[in-house]
């Protein structure tokens, strides 16, 4: 979500923030870590590593899902049975996704913010 503001055109024309380093160094350390290269790779890493909670970017996926649907047929051809093997493949992802969904969150509310 960061890095989709970050480059939208009305942030992107202001210039003089972008002349500063550290602001054009942060964003380019985000971008290279949501970057779809080697199907987000560096992102992968970086999740893999990652104590929870966290909230993962759903894009990841839902691309992965797509993939599994597109490349992988639902029953096989030669013996018209059901495709097990995409099954699994599909309940990885959501069990990935649902591990996330069963991190308790230690949050504390914040006075000032409620007030507002």
């Amino acid at each position: 979500a960061i890095n989709a503001g970050l480059s939208m055109a009305p942030v992107h024309r202001m210039k003089k923030t972008w002349e500063f380093p550290k602001i054009s160094e942060s964003y380019e350390e985000v971008a290279a870590l949501v970057s779809p290269k080697g199907q987000y790779a560096n992102y992968r890493k970086v999740l893999k590593d990652l104590k929870p909670p966290a909230i993962p970017f759903l894009g990841v996926y839902l691309t992965d899902l797509t993939f599994i649907e597109l490349g992988n047929p639902d029953f096989l051809p030669d013996v018209h049975a059901i495709n097990f093997e995409k099954r699994r493949k599909v309940h990885g992802v959501i069990k990935e996704i649902q591990s996330f969904q069963r991190t308790p969150y230690a949050l504390m509310p914040l006075q000032g913010l409620r007030d507002f």
